[in-house]
């Protein structure tokens, strides 16, 4: 199984590399229409390494989507819901190649609704630290191989206790519910202030910090002594912002599937078209009013998801035999439902200021021909 772990880390490590020497070399400024050509090549990307997925657990590939029937001798008993991993947890483990791509699509849809809004958050960030067009990359790169790192400790951390502890998930279902009623209820808030970010003080405390970025280094000096640049700070508070939503992201993964190889690749190629959807997403954002909508209903969905297998623990539920657990598919119709709805209804009644903008611009064009004629007569 560990063979499986090294493979996968070696091609992310391979696909990384393709970004930063052939799509992305040197400083330069990315824009629209290319950022949103490198996000179509991460998603065909990650859907080919889908494929992967349905091969490797239709065949049980080292040991991926349990034991091979072939070498299955005795009947697998149904499972008991008040048991440790009970019906909850059967439900969230794929058993053939199918079940394990729709558990990998949906994990990865998922990641990519709930990356867009942590991209807003990003690019307020970049915007904050006046981080150059043409060094925004090298940030987001960075940070991508920071995310990489920290979500796999947390994923890693977090199996292990779901592992131990499957009730573990009611409490992430209970959050991210709890989660979602607060992003309704907050609106629209104040930018905040990233000079009082607790990082950012510890690295002031600790470095000299350059007034200026010195090219795209993180390191630079200061009258002769070693210093730090704003694009470290930039990169630093990133990487702590991305910390902040796999607090969220990852208890929502886990809604879609307990398995902890799924788990990751998912979370990674999610991760791994960021850069190129940053670009675009800062670009095109404003036109989706409707984007934090979806994401709070996405969030509340998975986390009602993961609660209503405990009502199986009460007995008259039991006996009646309802069965409330949503099959992968079911819920990935769901979540992309909801992605397609938001983004539809975003194009279809636009924000206000796009209205008076579109407004303006069809009122110049208006007075521009009018200017026209009267200069023409």
């Amino acid at each position: 199984m560990t063979l499986i772990y090294i493979t996968f880390l070696s091609l992310l490590g391979v696909l990384l590399a393709i970004d930063l020497i052939f799509l992305n070399r040197g400083s330069h400024v990315i824009g629209v229409a290319k950022a949103l050509r490198q996000t179509g090549f991460w998603f065909l990307v990650a859907m080919a390494f889908n494929v992967g997925v349905y091969l490797l657990y239709d065949h049980h590939v080292a040991g991926l989507g349990g034991p091979a029937p072939a070498i299955a001798s005795e009947p697998v008993q149904p499972p008991v819901a008040s048991a440790g991993k009970g019906a909850l947890h059967d439900a969230l483990m794929p058993e053939n190649g199918r079940e394990a791509a729709v558990m990998f699509f949906q994990g990865y849809l998922l990641e990519f609704m709930l990356s867009l809004d942590n991209m807003m958050v990003i690019a307020i960030i970049i915007n904050y630290f006046r981080v150059p067009a043409k060094y925004q990359h090298r940030v987001l790169f960075w940070g991508i191989i920071g995310a990489v790192a920290l979500r796999g400790a947390l994923i890693g951390l977090g199996v292990a206790i779901v592992s131990k502890f499957l009730w573990v998930l009611y409490l992430f279902g209970a959050f991210l519910v709890w989660t979602a009623l607060k992003l309704w209820r907050a609106g629209d808030e104040e930018p905040p202030d990233f000079e009082q970010n607790l990082i950012v003080r510890a690295a002031r405390a600790i470095f000299r910090v350059t007034p200026d970025y010195d090219g795209e280094r993180f390191f630079s000096r200061l009258d002769g002594k070693l210093a730090i640049t704003p694009m470290l700070l930039a990169l630093l508070v990133v990487d702590v912002a991305d910390v902040v939503f796999a607090v969220d992201s990852i208890p929502a993964i886990f809604g879609t599937t307990l398995d902890p190889f799924l788990v990751l690749t998912s979370n990674c190629f999610a991760i791994l078209g960021l850069r190129s959807l940053y670009f675009a997403v800062a670009a095109l954002t404003r036109s989706f009013r409707y984007l934090k909508l979806a994401i709070i209903l996405i969030l509340g969905f998975i986390g009602v998801k993961m609660l209503l297998p405990a009502l199986d623990l009460i007995p008259g539920i039991q006996k009646a035999g309802i069965d409330f657990h949503l099959s992968p598919l079911l819920s990935l119709g769901i979540i992309a439902a909801i992605m397609l709805v938001g983004i539809v209804a975003s194009i279809v009644n636009p924000t206000k200021a796009e209205a008076e903008q579109e407004g303006s611009g069809n009122a110049t064009d208006s007075t521009r021909a009018d200017n026209d004629r009267r200069n023409g007569s």
